[in-house]
């Protein structure tokens, strides 16, 4: 898996590597320098001729991009240096690149206010390439005042601009931007990928992302402890359940799907579907008597009982005992699509969390109807799944709030209640009760439909049926699901498919990560 940097995370390690390894930073910032030259060229081919605009704040990453500068002009392109601070307020690495550039005949011109850039519009918009080193992981609450005008003016000049380790404006200490940042179209981050640049908004404001090796040994960093990290395709190969030739149903797992109401009987088929889709040798839905005859319609593979009076519409708390004998021989649960918000069905889905006896996947209405109490102390290992709203609800938060604190909110409350938290959106969030976090990198617009969630908790629990532990079964589900809306966008676009396609696109999805060398 990929390793993801939160702001402070990076600053740490970039410190253990100066004061406990003893690399020297001016190393660091040569090595960075000439890694943002090397990835333009990779990029864009031949850069002999261009004419390149390099921005450069008072910071480090300005010295980063006066490096950069030095080696572009090594390869023969004609460089414009434009500060954005006076010399006198740079940092000692940064004022020492920009002397090394004054003495090969690199000089800069002071960028002070929106006059001065007005003044150098018709020089700048005359290059091939802008490169944006204003501000790295430094940055706090985005770029307001003269540097904001500037960002705008990069982001309309429909030139290629290259950010330096992350896009000046990015707050990488926070989970966005506010104010102004700039649009790359290339980014050159340095040391390990940053959290900032994974996710929405940043992962849009940053264009291509390229990880650049500077000779920071971060394997051995002692900070590594509850990293985030990105899911990659071999890190699925290895998960996923392998199927033995001589095996049979029973042998691969049973899942139980508890769901369904009169006005949902769709969610328990889609989370039906979901588990089989992804491998689960057998499932089992519990769902109201009324919409029975239609559930077992539509997935007449699974083992369906409708349970509750003739033609009942929802579940009620009577419903506890056959649901528990249905949990019998099964290896995990789903609880909670279509199920509706009855307080009958309330008390049900109390009950069933605490007491099902199995891994259990919880979604949809069991979460909104576990919201505003503490959750009961579970027979087995729970994973939620919650979209911001239903996070909100559970957490008696603002949704808002929820958006703006994805990460520490995640992590911090899958730790309080013991339970590996699947926060939806996007980019979806795995958070694991030790403090461990995952982001997962697939997905897309398309999955803003009705019944993606449903599929999605039935690939989970199908994953945990089969054995996997919660929080890999949890990586997995997220990353099979976002891939196979990857795969439907590509050949259709992201527009029109249905969640039915969504889940009939998971097997597919399997067998390409395992064919993928």
């Amino acid at each position: 898996m990929i390793r993801l940097y939160s702001a402070r995370e990076a600053q740490d390690l970039e410190h253990w590597a100066i004061h406990e390894l003893g690399i020297p930073a001016d190393s660091l910032m040569e090595a960075a320098g000439l890694q943002v030259a090397l990835a333009m060229g990779r990029e864009w081919g031949g850069l002999r001729g261009s004419r390149v605009s390099v921005f450069f704040g008072k910071g480090n990453n300005g010295g980063d991009g006066l490096v950069a500068a030095r080696h572009l002009a090594e390869q023969g392109c004609e460089v414009r240096l434009w500060a954005l601070a006076p010399r006198e307020a740079m940092s000692p690495q940064a004022a020492r690149q920009l002397q090394i550039c004054e003495k090969i005949g690199l000089k800069p011109a002071l960028l002070a206010d929106g006059g001065a850039l007005k003044a150098a519009q018709r020089d700048i918009l005359s290059c091939r390439f802008l490169v944006d080193a204003l501000l790295g992981t430094g940055c706090r609450g985005g770029l307001q005042g003269f540097p904001a005008e500037w960002a705008a003016f990069l982001a309309s000049s429909g030139l290629p601009t290259v950010s330096v380790d992350l896009p000046s404006g990015l707050d990488a200490s926070a989970e966005g931007f506010s104010g102004t940042c700039v649009q790359a179209s290339l980014t050159v981050t340095f040391g390990g990928m940053k959290l900032a640049l994974a996710r929405f908004p940043g992962a849009q404001r940053a264009g291509k992302v390229v990880v650049a090796d500077i000779g920071i040994p971060a394997s051995a960093w002692p900070g590594n402890q509850g990293a985030c990290f990105w899911p990659e395709p071999r890190d699925l190969r290895s998960w996923l359940p392998r199927r033995a030739e001589d095996t049979h149903k029973r042998r691969v797992g049973t899942a139980l799907v508890i769901a369904g109401s009169r006005a949902y009987p769709g969610a328990a088929v889609l989370a039906g579907l979901g588990c089989q889709r992804c491998g689960a040798g057998m499932v089992r839905m519990a769902v109201p008597a009324g919409i029975e005859s239609l559930a077992q319609s539509r997935l007449p593979e699974a083992v369906t009982r409708g349970l509750g009076q003739a033609g009942s519409a929802q579940f009620g708390r009577e419903d506890l005992k056959g649901i528990l004998d249905m949990a019998g021989g099964c290896q995990a649960a789903v609880l909670g699509p279509g199920l509706g918000e009855d307080e009958g069905t309330r008390a049900l889905v109390a009950a069933l969390y605490r007491d099902l006896p199995v891994p259990c996947v919880v979604d949809a209405s069991a979460l909104t109807l576990l919201a505003g109490g503490d959750l009961p102390r579970p027979a087995a290992a729970r994973v939620l799944t919650p979209h911001a709203g239903e996070m909100a609800r559970l957490s008696g938060r603002g949704a808002g709030e929820v958006e703006a604190s994805r990460i520490s909110l995640a992590r911090a409350w899958a730790g309080e209640k013991g339970v590996v938290l699947v926060l939806k959106g996007s980019a979806t969030l795995v958070a694991e009760p030790d403090g461990a976090l995952s982001l997962n990198p697939t997905g897309n617009a398309g999955l803003a439909m009705a019944g993606s969630g449903d599929v999605l908790a039935g690939v989970i629990g199908g994953l945990l049926a089969q054995g996997m532990p919660p929080a890999r079964g949890a990586r997995a589900g997220a990353y099979l699901h976002g891939l196979a809306a990857d795969r439907l966008a590509r050949r259709q676009g992201k527009v029109g498919w249905l969640a039915q396609d969504l889940a009939q696109e998971i097997p597919k999805a399997m067998g390409w990560l395992e064919k993928k060398a």
